[in-house]
């Protein structure tokens, strides 16, 4: 169980359902040569975003698939609130690329009276579990699995 326990800054996301956006993005939108030169960019972030701007994800072309079920527990006392996850999201899961949800247990111990630091703490490698949303999905950190930050 992991389990953080001095927390300076905390992100909640409000997850809306699909039809509450002002437009639905277009999906596949770009050819097969599009996605296969997408696939092959390197460099930094912004650059990657420059060069595939207008191209959307893919998300449409994955199987779908299904796990147990989210179960996300809040409790709070007098100095925390703490969330239990196992972290699936509450969304439809498409196999869209090689990874795939796996159900894992987690606890957020948020202090209700957080202590300032002296100075910014740096997100490393080490970090991977940097939040939680409402829904009990944990925000990951920006490294990917080759220790890169992912575009």
């Amino acid at each position: 169980m992991k389990i953080l326990a001095r927390i300076t800054g905390l992100v909640f996301c409000w997850l809306l359902p699909a039809g509450a956006y002002a437009h639905e993005p277009l999906f596949n939108n770009g050819s097969a040569e599009d996605y296969r030169r997408a696939a092959s960019l390197s460099g930094d972030t912004r650059t990657i975003q420059a060069d595939t701007e207008g191209l959307w994800p893919r998300v449409g072309e994955g199987s779908e698939y299904s796990i147990e079920s989210n179960k996300v527990v809040i409790t709070d006392n007098e100095d925390y609130i703490t969330i239990k996850t196992n972290n699936p999201p509450d969304n439809t899961l498409t196999t869209t690329n090689p990874n795939c949800v796996k159900v894992q247990s987690y606890t957020f111990k948020i202090p209700k009276n957080p202590e300032r630091l002296d100075s910014p703490r740096k997100i490393t490698r080490r970090m991977q579990e940097i939040g939680v949303a409402l829904n009990g999905v944990v925000i990951a950190g920006p490294f990917d699995s080759q220790n890169k930050i992912a575009p």
